[in-house]
């Protein structure tokens, strides 16, 4: 006894079930709804399906005509030398106590009641954070508070 004889008998029973309520119903309504009396084939002798018949060849036409070759582009270190530029290397401008002015990043608080958190319960929070989220903190620490334990949990 193999592992799907079960399966087969059961698919046999109901079949044969099927069939048997099929030719029920047709013949007790065969007649109210004027239809004819050839019985309906069983529903488990349907005629194999055949598979489909291969495509039939095509012939092809002939190939599309060769496009003709684009120019060629001039060497890079022509295009190097035609580029304008403003200025080569930045220029740092002084502010009124001697610094030197840059780009400026300013980061709001990750979350609202970030500030009043404790560093413990931010890292905690950090256990479940997804990688942007833990990429804001990375940047707010590292510009305001820079608390190692906070830093520490964000990078990992």
């Amino acid at each position: 006894m193999d592992l799907f004889s079960p399966v087969r008998l059961g698919w046999r029973v109901t079949t044969g079930a099927v069939d048997l309520a099929v030719g029920v119903v047709r013949g007790l309504a065969g007649p109210l709804l004027g239809g004819d009396d050839e019985p309906a084939p069983p529903l488990s002798r349907r005629p194999p399906v055949r598979p489909p018949a291969p495509p039939k060849r095509v012939p092809t036409a002939a190939p599309p005509a060769a496009e003709p070759e684009p120019e060629p582009l001039p060497p890079v270190t022509e295009l190097l030398t035609d580029r304008k530029t403003i200025d080569d290397e930045p220029e740092l401008v002084e502010t009124e106590g001697g610094a030197t002015a840059g780009p400026e990043l300013h980061v709001d608080p990750p979350w609202q009641g970030y500030e009043q958190m404790t560093a413990a319960d931010i890292v905690d929070r950090l256990v479940l954070a997804d990688a942007a989220e833990r990429a804001v903190v990375l940047l707010y620490e590292q510009q305001y508070k820079r608390r190692k334990s906070i830093l520490a949990a964000a990078a990992a």
